[in-house]
């Protein structure tokens, strides 16, 4: 009697286990074909899945789906859509988290509003050693930032010499 207890625990543990797995194939595949679909609806240039960190009306650390398209960049989180025109788009970059906190710090001191104004709490919550992809671009005459981490991807890096080769700009002179 008591074997036959066990026997149906493991095997209770075992259907258990196996219908959480076909669940997770599921969603997972439900996933894939709804990125296919967003792939197709926008024809990007670049596309990846990036961890947010400042700039969109989203919680920081959420994952968005960013596609940089021949006119704009596209980032879908849940079924919302943002997105912000290259022709707002004033420069993009990978920096460090170092780079942003010391840049930063001397805009402070300067009295300068660099990467758009970021919050201090923002700024020191950022790695040193995590590089980031940064898209500046002016929105009502302010320049703000968007940031995403970018430390396990290849995007920012071919975004960015992508914008550089095909998005010619006016040369802006600034006088300090």
């Amino acid at each position: 009697m008591g074997t036959a207890i066990i026997y149906i625990i493991v095997f209770g543990l075992l259907a258990a286990f196996f219908i959480g797995c076909g669940y997770l194939l599921y969603k997972s595949t439900l996933r894939i074909k709804e990125q296919s679909n967003e792939k197709k609806k926008y024809d990007p240039i670049q596309y990846a899945v990036l961890k947010h960190i400042d700039g969109l009306p989203l919680i920081q650390g959420s994952l968005v789906d960013v596609m940089y398209c021949a006119d704009k960049f596209v980032f879908v989180k849940d079924k919302q859509e943002i997105s912000v025109s290259l022709d707002k788009v004033i420069d993009v970059d990978n920096v460090t988290g170092k780079d942003i906190k010391s840049q930063q710090a001397q805009g402070a001191a300067a009295g300068a509003l660099v990467f758009g104004g970021l919050s201090g709490a923002v700024i020191g919550s950022l790695a040193a050693t995590t590089t980031y992809f940064v898209i500046s671009y002016k929105s009502n005459d302010e320049i703000k930032s968007i940031i995403f981490d970018c430390s396990s991807s290849f995007f920012g890096i071919k975004v960015k010499k992508h914008f550089k080769n095909n998005n010619s700009r006016e040369e802006e002179m600034i006088e300090l």
